[in-house]
């Protein structure tokens, strides 16, 4: 392993660590905001930053080469319909479960896609990886089956499925483009498409006051711009095999802030599912240390 990859790896294993206090922020956010206008304002929000950002770094706006636009879009329509899933997730399921079921999913998608997109090869321990991920998801299910509706843990998996697409499409955009106009497309996007919604379902945005809310969508926002930037330097850096299975470690983070905060228990099906998961994870980047 060079210093190249340990550098990548090292990068996702922090912004893991940022992205597990995602449940936290989506709880304050909800106490005052409807999920279409919290992500348009949040959104703005990391527009705004990122358009600062980039005039203070004097960062050039590159223009958007044909080959590159299917996977900027793809990237950015991926990223709209996880924002939306994860917040609805995280406040109607435990925040441990999304986050085991949003990493299932990821891990399971970023493989997929690394073969088929990036002809990675899917090795032997690989494929056991997959399999400790698919029977840890059975037992997540099988034990919340009953206290959860089915349609918000189908849900919770389908964000990690296009969060997965969404860790990987970076690879297949040109690196030519400064990081920080890819965060403020890819933010840009989701404004449009969710203050579109919002306006649809009469969502309006509650006053500006210090509240818990309004922290809530400031450091869920600046958590966003930098941990995406990180996500797209370290996804550069490494394998997207090895980069979606260093991100699960977000479930474990964000399972414990959920203790610290809001005194959440897992059940015990759930975390020796979380577990498996966790496990595959682990295995192919012990094969390569």
């Amino acid at each position: 392993m060079n210093n190249k990859q340990l550098k990548g790896m090292g990068l996702l294993f922090f912004t893991a660590t940022l992205y597990g206090l995602y449940g936290i922020y989506a709880r304050l956010i909800a106490l005052e905001f409807n999920v279409f206008t919290q992500n348009w304002v949040r959104n703005f929000f990391v527009l705004l930053l990122a358009i600062i950002l980039i005039f203070l770094l004097k960062q050039k706006w590159k223009k958007i080469a044909k080959k590159d636009v299917p996977w900027i879009v793809g990237w950015v329509l991926c990223d709209i319909f996880f924002v939306i899933a994860l917040f609805i997730s995280f406040n109607t399921l435990l925040i441990g479960t999304a986050l085991f079921l949003l990493y299932a999913g990821s891990t399971i998608a970023g493989y997929f896609a690394g073969t088929l997109l990036l002809k990675e090869k899917l090795t032997k321990i690989k494929i056991a990886a997959i399999l400790f991920s698919v029977i840890g998801l059975l037992f997540i299910y099988g034990g919340q089956i009953h206290s959860a509706n089915i349609f918000f843990l189908i849900l919770g998996l389908s964000a990690g499925i296009v969060g997965g697409l969404w860790f990987v499409f970076p690879k297949l955009i040109s690196s030519r483009y400064p990081k920080l106009q890819l965060i403020a497309l890819d933010a840009g996007g989701i404004l449009l498409v969710n203050l579109l919604l919002a306006g649809i379902y009469n969502q309006s945005v509650p006053p500006l006051t210090i509240s818990l809310a309004w922290l809530g969508i400031f450091l869920y926002g600046i958590t966003q711009l930098v941990g995406d930037l990180l996500v797209i330097r370290g996804f550069r850096l490494v394998e997207a095999h090895v980069g979606s299975l260093i991100l699960p470690l977000e479930a474990v983070f964000g399972a414990l802030f959920a203790y610290l905060f809001f005194k959440e228990m897992l059940p015990i099906t759930t975390l020796f599912g979380g577990l498996l998961i966790l496990i595959g994870a682990f295995l192919p980047n012990l094969q390569k240390i």
